[in-house]
């Protein structure tokens, strides 16, 4: 019976999770904070980076999440995320959001816990206060997921008669093997002074052999050259393009921009170069970017309105690769 009822929870909490859940992790990803209406607010901190006795090493700078239960209005960035995700009315994404935390009241009263998308567990102590556990998943911190922790090993003291024995050693210079190795650089020196001397007295540049020219120097054969017309030799002249050779490149068409106010969103990223490395994934697709509010986000259609855009969702070559996408207004 217990058993049974631990996964009577579990798929209880995963329900939650597939309504609300998700969208709590996603604005946590995008935003500070996130309002749970009548629940309370879960707020992001910044931890700086610090040396930590018990770590042995410097921790790097993270995010951690807290709980304000005394703030449970004054946000609807769950129903815009809900409105946005699934393209319907804001009036209907708040219906949602309301039903599923009528949900989740009732799983904290009946079961004592409930959780917060991958945030954290939130429980009703025996005084029927709330205490909130954070969780440790990083992804939710995509800015500071990959910075490691630094080991700092400790450094040991020498005694003071190491460091009297190598100041010591460091008085005694051996001269022979200064005298040796100053004798061996003296000794190249002269020989490529002596090598450049050579080479440049027997360079003799005055010589006419020395220059390249269409009549000869010599004024014996002068006049062997044939003038213009009299030979009945034919010249022929082969030219043969070489690899690095200039060859026209046509201009790539540039992409064109959405003329529609909504697009079909497919994908929103961090950067220029990780959107267009989304898109070279699906080349059969005509995606595009667009840059807004410091996001990329990767477009598979546009429309005039948003009916226009969302009905490009049941495209056969978008629904089978973008199940998830959502209808963005410019």
């Amino acid at each position: 019976m217990q058993n049974e009822k631990e996964v009577v929870i579990l798929q209880q909490e995963s329900s939650e999770m597939k309504t609300i859940g998700r969208h709590i992790d996603y604005i946590l990803q995008h935003a500070e904070r996130v309002v749970i209406p009548g629940i309370g607010c879960v707020e992001a901190h910044v931890e700086r980076a610090g040396y930590m006795p018990e770590l042995s090493g410097w921790q790097s700078p993270r995010r951690t999440f807290t709980f304000d239960p005394a703030r449970v209005s004054g946000d609807a960035s769950i129903a815009r995320s809900i409105s946005r995700r699934d393209g319907v009315a804001q009036e209907r994404a708040e219906q949602i959001v309301a039903e599923s935390v009528a949900r989740m009241q009732a799983s904290l009263r009946e079961e004592g816990s409930v959780a917060l998308g991958h945030a954290g567990r939130l429980s009703v102590l025996g005084d029927g206060t709330l205490s909130f556990r954070p969780s440790a998943e990083a992804w939710l911190s995509p800015g500071y997921m990959w910075l490691p922790d630094v080991a700092v090993p400790m450094i040991s003291v020498k005694p003071d008669d190491e460091y009297e024995t190598e100041e010591a050693g460091a008085e005694r210079f051996d001269w022979s093997r200064a005298l040796q190795r100053t004798g061996r650089v003296a000794a190249c020196l002269l020989v490529a002074l002596v090598a450049g001397w050579v080479v440049m007295n027997n360079l003799d540049s005055d010589r006419p052999e020395n220059y390249a020219s269409i009549v000869s120097t010599s004024p014996k054969t002068e006049n062997l050259l044939p003038m213009p017309g009299a030979s009945e030799s034919t010249l022929v002249l082969v030219v043969n393009r070489h690899e690095d050779a200039y060859v026209p490149v046509e201009p790539e068409a540039a992409e064109a921009a959405p003329t529609g106010d909504y697009l079909l969103i497919v994908a929103s990223l961090n950067s220029q170069a990780e959107a267009e490395k989304f898109i070279s994934r699906y080349p059969q697709l005509p995606l595009g970017i667009v840059n807004s509010d410091g996001r990329y986000r990767v477009y598979a259609a546009d429309g005039a309105s948003f009916a226009e855009a969302a009905a490009a969702k049941s495209r056969p070559e978008i629904a089978a690769v973008f199940e998830s996408a959502w209808v963005y207004k410019k």
